[in-house]
């Protein structure tokens, strides 16, 4: 039997259960599924559905989430920061703070529940952030019971980002004074400021903070890169001349489904092409054309010997789990991030 008010309830305890953003059901493929499902269901106007329908849910899972909180044998809590995107109606200027327990409940599963994603326009600072914090342990009757609270050293934008020694793809020369300048780091007044913001940050969350893993993740792969023989800096370099050339001087089409899917040309976006994970697809995909590329490519000079190959095959084959664990990182990361440039209430 059509009952339109219980579709209706249903749609909107989906979107609070499954942390999805309300504006989901204005998307064209899921009113084409609405119309293959029941096509006599006639969507509910966007008033109703915020004003009515979405708070009595979240209100429901909100109380569910305290409940299930004030029984728990054990609780940890994780800690995201991160900011806005580019050319969005956030913008740059808006950071986020995100909440999420993972529990231990009354009947020994480990669960998970999202406590809180709030926008921080602005800008970060560590007293906020933990003010903010503190405001939503207190809500769900979670401060002070954390046995670990997982986050990143702040601020976050401070702790360079790992690369590939010696490995600057699309011809972007500043990338090594860059990285110089963000190893050295700031020095002055600013530089005691970041220090001072994360000494309160440290102290504010207590001895229970750890790295997050993701982070964990980067610094080991940092040190082991630092660890590693000038030889292998030096053979990277080459290897991202040949790639420079060969992408600008070969044909595009020759070039489709090659190297690693990182073809984007001088006027992509170059801030994953400085991350290692990126740049070891990148690296990869050369690896596995070389053979092709030496043959559509006339610069003998730059085409990598079979030691140099060897070299970095190894290279790619040791950071392979790695590159594992950074994909499935990045990608819950991009997840929330989508879902969070839509989503700003508490």
């Amino acid at each position: 039997m059509f009952d339109q008010v219980l579709i209706s309830e249903a749609i909107a305890k989906m979107l609070v259960q499954d942390l999805q953003p309300a504006s989901l059901v204005d998307l064209r493929g899921f009113r084409e599924l609405l119309q293959l499902l029941e096509p006599r269901y006639t969507p509910e106007p966007p008033r109703y559905l915020h004003t009515q329908l979405l708070p009595a849910y979240a209100y429901q899972a909100q109380l569910a989430t305290r409940q299930a909180l004030a029984s728990a044998l054990s609780l940890s809590l994780s800690v995201s920061l991160w900011r806005g995107f580019l050319g969005t109606t956030a913008g740059v200027n808006t950071g986020y703070l995100g909440v999420t327990c993972h529990f231990l409940s009354s009947d020994w599963q480990m669960r998970s529940a999202l406590l809180a994603c709030l926008p921080l326009v602005g800008g970060l600072s560590a007293n906020r952030v933990l003010a903010e914090f503190e405001e939503v342990c207190v809500a769900h009757g979670v401060s002070g019971r954390a046995f670990r609270v997982v986050a990143d050293p702040f601020p976050a934008e401070t702790h360079p980002s790992c690369r590939l020694p010696g490995f600057c793809i699309h011809g972007n020369p500043g990338d090594d004074a860059d990285e110089e300048e963000e190893e050295s780091g700031d020095e002055g007044g600013e530089r005691e400021g970041e220090v001072e913001q994360e000494d309160w940050w440290e102290g504010g969350l207590g001895s229970g903070r750890i790295d997050c893993f993701c982070c964990s993740l980067g610094q080991c792969v940092r040190d082991g890169l630092l660890s590693s023989s000038p030889l292998l800096s030096s053979t990277l370099a080459k290897a991202s001349s040949f790639y420079n050339y060969v992408t600008s001087a070969v044909p595009h089409d020759k070039l489709v489904g090659l190297l690693g899917g990182g073809l984007g040309g001088a006027g992509s976006s170059r801030a994953g092409e400085r991350d290692w994970a990126v740049q070891l697809k990148v690296l990869r995909g050369l690896l596995d054309s070389a053979e092709f590329l030496e043959d559509v490519s006339d610069r003998a000079d730059l085409v990598l010997s079979g030691q140099e190959v060897a070299l970095l095959r190894e290279l790619t084959d040791t950071l392979e789990p790695f590159t594992e664990a950074w994909d499935m990182v990045h990608t819950h990361r991009q997840v929330r991030d989508r879902q969070t440039d839509t989503r700003t209430d508490r």
